[in-house]
C-alpha cells in the first residue's frame, strides 16, 4: 500500500481491503487442505429453514478426535414446526438460549454419526472452543440481556472464547446468530 498519495480514510479502506483479501486467501488455503483430508458435511434433519444444499456443520476427523465447525445458527425452535422458520418469542435472551441449544443439537447429531459415537459427551458445552456472535444492532440493554443469557447457558462450565460483530441484518430478522467451533475428543 503506497500511503504517500492517500488520505486517512483512503488508507484505512485500503488496509481493510488488504486484510480482507488476506483472510479470503487464507480461507481458501485452509478449505483446500481440509477438502483433501476428508471433510464431512452434516445436515441435521428438521433444523428450521435449512435447505438441502446447506450443512449444519463440517467435521474433520483427526487421530485425537473431530474438529467441528458449526454454521451460523439462530433462535428457531428444534424440531422446527411446519412452515417458514420462526424465531422463539421474547427477544434476544430466548433467541440466544435457543441458538446455543441448537448448536448442542447439531454437535450431538454430528457426534452420533462418528465411528466413535460411544464417546459422545452428554454435555457439549465444554467441547466448544470458539464462537462468533453476530448482531444486526445491539443496544446496551440488548447487550446486557445477551450476556446474561450467555452466562446462564455456560453456568458451571468455562465458556468458549467469543467474538461479537454488529451491523448486518440476519436471517428471519433474528437478533442474534452464533457460529461455533468445537473439538470432539475420541
Amino acid at each position: 500500500i503506497n500511503a504517500e498519495y492517500m488520505g486517512k480514510s483512503e488508507l484505512k479502506m485500503a488496509r481493510l481491503l488488504h486484510h480482507a483479501v488476506a483472510v479470503v486467501l487464507l480461507s481458501c488455503v485452509v478449505a483446500s487442505a481440509l477438502a483433501a483430508s476428508g471433510v464431512i458435511h452434516v445436515n441435521v434433519p428438521g433444523m428450521a429453514g435449512i435447505p438441502t444444499w446447506f450443512c449444519s456443520c463440517t467435521m474433520v476427523e483427526t487421530a485425537e478426535g473431530a474438529i467441528v465447525s458449526v454454521s451460523g445458527t439462530v433462535g428457531t425452535p428444534f424440531p422446527s414446526p411446519p412452515g417458514p422458520p420462526q424465531l422463539v418469542p421474547g427477544g434476544i435472551s430466548p433467541q440466544t438460549e435457543q441458538a446455543l441449544q441448537n448448536i448442542g443439537t447439531i454437535l450431538d447429531y454430528a457426534c452420533r454419526g462418528r465411528a466413535q459415537a460411544s464417546t459422545c459427551p452428554k454435555d457439549f458445552r465444554p467441547s466448544l472452543t470458539k464462537c462468533r456472535v453476530y448482531h444486526p444492532t445491539l443496544t446496551a440493554d440488548q447487550s446486557d440481556q445477551f450476556n446474561a443469557a450467555w452466562v446462564a447457558h455456560f453456568n458451571g462450565t468455562v465458556p468458549p472464547s467469543r467474538m461479537a460483530f454488529q451491523g448486518a441484518s440476519l436471517v428471519v430478522n433474528a437478533l442474534v446468530e452464533i457460529e461455533c467451533e468445537a473439538f470432539l475428543a475420541n
